[in-house]
């Protein structure tokens, strides 16, 4: 056995070895891209999460004063406030989504007694009090 059999084996474990760093410093990458994202986003959010928590409150307010006349006006609203949450923020964990999906599918054509009227109240609120938690955070 020669010099040559021996350094042959050795660059290829080499080449390996090498493979191998570069896989795992671009999974690595991938990874702190993506914490440096969501950390850009959760300031993004603390910046503006009282502006939010304030359209709920609106919101709210204008479900108080409910007419058949502003449900077209309500739907828009409410349909770009809820688009605008789940593409703006991904780092909301599974429940704050849950409620802004939940706005997002509400019939509002449906709105015609006191039930239904409570219960997209109470999607607002859950949805306002789980947007004022993850701006403490």
């Amino acid at each position: 056995m020669d010099l040559w059999f021996y350094l042959d084996k050795v660059s290829i474990l080499l080449g390996l070895a090498g493979s191998l760093a570069s896989g795992i410093t671009f999974f690595l990458a991938l990874k702190v891209k993506s914490n440096v994202s969501k950390i850009i986003g959760k300031l993004e959010f603390k910046n503006e999460f009282e502006k939010l928590s304030g359209q709920t409150e609106s919101y709210l307010k204008l479900l108080d004063n409910y007419e058949k006349a502003n449900l077209n006006r309500l739907k828009i609203q409410l349909n770009d406030f809820s688009t605008d949450l789940l593409s703006k923020y991904d780092f909301f964990p599974f429940k704050v989504k849950r409620y802004i999906k939940q706005l997002k599918k509400f019939d509002l054509d449906s709105i015609s007694d006191e039930k239904s009227l409570l219960k997209l109240r109470s999607i607002i609120i859950k949805l306002r009090n789980s947007i004022e938690r993850e701006g403490k955070i």
